[in-house]
């Protein structure tokens, strides 16, 4: 839980990057389409949007082109009617990959790494403890971030993400590979975040975690968004048949 005013505040600004909208994205790699003029719009700022779809159906090249670390061939990109382009908008957004990508440093340090940008250094003292604890990281700060399992690095990367404040948290299949120990920190801390304000787009494979966690599904099959709507109604009745075909068929992937 946020205690500090100073990030409580900056969190009350969730609202400018919504809705986030994508308008007709094509994205082509090798003569490949892995977004097919693809639309879509997101502005429920409560709860968790879950991104799900079979393997290569545009899941995280989606993630990749909101994000910006990958630019599509045509369409349009807005957030609360900013473009990507916008410093404000940059800096309000995160992503999280499945692998998580380690500094040279100690577990502290690359937290830490994460409060660059802030000058209230008391403010970030004190949010850096909240998120060691939160994420059960504390007995680690010493250690080099590049020593510890994949399941402690993984939840190192979530507590820098954090760090950064951003208004959007973007995760890509971020407990794929994980032990059960970690996966439940990780969802329980993006649980957390989500009920304070925080607006979390999630990609992944496994059903069971989006029931457990998603408020609304964006369902993606041939670089297209084929289903969008409440998780209790999708679970319940998908309106496609490769969406039933994906609920009655899916391997779990944890």
């Amino acid at each position: 839980m946020i205690e500090n005013e100073y990030f409580k505040e900056k969190l009350k600004r969730v609202d400018m990057v919504l809705p986030i909208r994508a308008k007709g994205i094509k994205l082509t790699r090798n003569r490949v389409k892995i977004l097919d003029k693809l639309s879509v719009e997101i502005s429920n700022r409560e709860g968790i949007t879950v991104v799900l779809g079979f393997n290569g159906a545009g899941k995280s090249a989606l993630l990749r082109v909101l994000t910006g670390l990958i630019l599509p061939d045509f369409g349009e990109l807005t957030y609360g009617g900013f473009s990507l382009q916008s410093e404000q908008i940059k800096n309000s957004q995160t992503l999280v990959l499945q692998k998580p990508v380690m500094l040279r440093r100690s577990v502290g340090e690359n937290v830490r790494y994460g409060f660059i940008q802030v000058r209230d250094r008391a403010a970030s003292n004190m949010r850096f403890e909240e998120l060691i604890s939160q994420c059960q990281i504390a007995d680690l700060v010493d250690r080099p971030a590049r020593s510890v399992s994949i399941g402690e690095q993984q939840r190192v990367s979530l507590a820098r993400a954090l760090a950064l404040d951003p208004r959007v948290i973007y995760l890509d299949e971020p407990t794929s590979s994980l032990d059960p120990v970690s996966v439940q920190v990780v969802e329980d801390v993006i649980k957390k975040e989500s009920e304070l304000g925080r607006k979390i787009i999630w990609v992944t494979h496994s059903v069971e975690q989006a029931r457990r966690l998603a408020s609304e599904v964006i369902f993606i099959h041939d670089g297209r968004v084929v289903e969008h709507q409440r998780a209790t109604d999708f679970f319940r009745k998908p309106t496609t048949k490769i969406a039933t075909t994906f609920l009655e068929g899916a391997v779990d992937y944890g």
